[in-house]
């Protein structure tokens, strides 16, 4: 038989629930404002792990603003790419006709996010990039084109319910922070 421990949001721990009162505990597993469930079980223990998401958590929030941000004409791609040399490398390719310009942050972000160290979102106009072969040129932007991007990605964070970090300069990534991040993210995010 499984040994079953249960840890509740509230910080109770049930060893050994009777079949009623798990049943009861994962009868609230999907209720109004849950998303995702995650089950694991760790292969050195005998052990299952239960968790869920809900709304107000932060993934969801950066999701919520990430896809204003696509709505708003700017290219917004989250966990895009292992780090900030190939996201700006990559990013246009990504970019749809009438993007003026882009958001993104990659997998170093997400893990820094996941180990309570809040999130880094990096951002710019397609300005930067030579049309014909997407390269980055040689000068960037006017300082008040990305500073706009900026404003605008800053507003949609803080739009979402997300604390943001970030004095207007067009050179410094936008800090979300604090950022309560525990879910995996869906492929291709």
């Amino acid at each position: 038989m499984l040994a079953i421990s249960v840890k509740t949001e509230t910080g109770a721990d049930r060893s050994r629930p009777t079949a009623a009162e798990l049943a009861g505990l994962l009868r609230r597993i999907g209720g109004d404002g849950d998303h995702f469930v995650v089950v694991d079980r760790l292969p050195a223990e005998d052990q299952v792990y239960v968790q869920t998401w809900r709304d107000g958590d932060g993934p969801f929030r950066v999701a919520q603003a990430f896809a204003a941000l696509g709505a708003e004409g700017l290219t917004a791609r989250m966990d895009f790419t292992c780090c900030s040399r190939c996201g700006l490398g990559e990013m246009a390719a990504e970019r749809a006709e009438g993007d003026r310009g882009f958001a993104f942050f990659h997998h170093q972000d997400t893990e820094s996010a996941a180990e309570g160290h809040g999130l880094a979102v990096r951002y710019g106009s397609y300005a930067d990039f030579e049309e014909a072969s997407g390269e980055a040129p040689a000068r960037q932007a006017p300082a008040d084109e990305r500073a706009e991007i900026g404003r605008a990605v800053a507003a949609a964070l803080g739009e979402a319910g997300l604390s943001v970090r970030w004095d207007g300069d067009p050179d410094r990534v936008i800090e979300v922070t604090p950022l309560d991040w525990r879910k995996r993210l869906p492929a291709g995010a």
